[in-house]
């Protein structure tokens, strides 16, 4: 009996020593605590990305497409565009964004002061903004901004015209208020050509942002003021719409614009170096795209991120819009 209990007594030994001296199991294999501890978060992939605009164009068409050229594997996009003008319309797609469990969103509101009611739905989520292409009123709660520099691109616009216009002339210059960016855009040609002297801004209307609206606005500048040199619209629709006034009125008017879109391009293609749309200080949504992006990634990093990030703009005329008219946007 003695010797049966001694036996028992030393396998339990065994067992416990052997116990004592077992190696735990690597993190990601088959251990089953291993798996319990696990971030769910990696085990689900990547992040989700809001993406909403002003209103729908190819230009926010290419903003997306530059956001998937930097996207990581296993990231998702959410695409959605608002309806121009329609600000409480932006907010129900915030709401969704939220609703969809969104790691970040990037923002081009649809009006610069009623944006505060979704960079505020966002900042009670927690989910940090990435404000792009027009700034928001407010940007105390955006982590940065990134856009053309639009006032240059108006710069840009007055100094060509002044080159094509030594002696000077009359101008008029059509602005969306609502967008700040159309807004700098604008505030940067009148301030050029007032340094440059030898130039009269007739009139600034609102053009309404589109070239339906802004098609009666110029028809109504040319009876106006029928001795009119240039017009100056702040994008590309706008500006097409004035082209439709000038070349129907039959009007001597060079056009000038900003943005480099296919509108743009199209027009200088088809008229010709004497053509009416003379330069438009083109943008590439497709690199803001890809900078926005990027710059997203950086913060959810951890990154410190600077105010600002702006592109500079460059000239689009009808002596090289070949170079540019293999695409809708650069």
């Amino acid at each position: 009996m003695k010797k049966l209990l001694a036996l028992l007594l030393a396998l339990v030994m065994v067992f416990a020593l052997a116990a004592c001296g077992e190696e735990p199991a690597p993190a990601g294999t088959d251990n089953p605590g291993a798996a319990e501890s696990a971030d769910p978060g990696a085990e689900a992939g990547g992040i989700k990305v809001g993406l909403t605009t002003m209103g729908e164009a190819s230009f926010w068409d290419a903003v997306a497409e530059g956001v998937q050229n930097v996207m990581h594997e296993g990231d998702e996009l959410v695409f959605v565009e608002g309806e121009h003008g329609n600000a409480a319309g932006q907010v129900g797609i915030i709401e969704d964004f939220i609703t969809q469990g969104c790691d970040v969103v990037l923002f081009n509101p649809v009006d610069a002061d009623a944006a505060s009611s979704c960079l505020d739905l966002l900042e009670d989520a927690g989910i940090p903004v990435i404000n792009f292409d027009s700034p928001c009123t407010d940007m105390s709660t955006v982590e940065s901004f990134c856009a053309t520099d639009n006032y240059a691109a108006g710069v840009l616009a007055a100094d060509f015209m002044a080159e094509e216009h030594p002696e000077g002339g009359t101008v008029a210059v059509l602005v969306y208020e609502s967008a700040a960016s159309c807004v700098a855009r604008c505030e940067g040609f009148i301030d050029r050509i007032t340094e440059i002297g030898g130039w009269e801004v007739v009139t600034e209307l609102d053009g309404g942002n589109t070239t339906d609206a802004a098609l009666p606005v110029a028809e109504d500048i040319l009876t106006t003021y029928p001795d009119l040199d240039c017009i100056f619209a702040g994008n590309d629709e706008m500006g097409l719409g004035a082209y439709s006034a000038i070349t129907s009125a039959g009007a001597d008017v060079d056009l000038y614009s900003v943005n480099g879109g296919p509108e743009a391009k199209a027009m200088m293609q088809q008229d010709g170096e004497e053509g009416v749309w003379r330069a438009t200080s083109a943008q590439s949504p497709i690199k803001m795209g890809e900078q926005s992006m990027e710059l997203a990634y950086r913060y959810l990093d951890g990154e410190e991120l600077e105010d600002e990030y702006l592109i500079d703009p460059f000239i689009i005329n009808p002596a090289n819009v070949e170079e540019y008219a293999a695409s809708d946007w650069q």
